[in-house]
């Protein structure tokens, strides 16, 4: 769930805040993220534009996130930045690449570096019909 309040159209430019709550049932007790009672609350930025045949957007955040993981009680900040660029083929055809950074820092010792870093890099065409 989010609430964002937009300044500018084209350049776009808003500012917002996202809540975000998971919670599973029972932990895998493996690589995956399954946490029992997950809370982040994050804000971020988001800057685009639309200039045919161009198109994009980068989007900076950052937050607090609190969760139970294998009976082990985690807490700290997270942040991050996304962002996309296309461009329009023709009326009905563009290709994009996108990508995003972040980082959570967790754990009893917030200021020694625990926690991960992740990364996400992609493509893809879109066809209209």
């Amino acid at each position: 769930a989010g609430i964002a309040y937009l300044f500018w159209r084209n350049p776009s430019m808003s500012v917002g805040y996202r809540f975000r709550h998971m919670d599973f049932r029972r932990q895998s007790q493996g690589g995956y993220f399954d946490p029992d009672d997950y809370q982040a609350h994050s804000l971020f930025l988001s800057l685009g534009f639309d200039a045919r045949p161009f198109y994009g957007y980068v989007s900076p955040y950052f937050g607090y996130q609190d969760y139970n993981r294998n009976d082990e009680h985690q807490s700290g900040t997270f942040g991050g930045v996304g962002g996309l660029l296309g461009y329009w083929i023709n009326d009905r055809a563009a290709v994009e690449g996108y990508g995003e950074w972040g980082n959570s820092m967790t754990g009893p010792s917030l200021g020694a570096g625990a926690g991960w870093y992740y990364y996400v890099i992609g493509a893809r065409i879109i066809i209209s019909f």
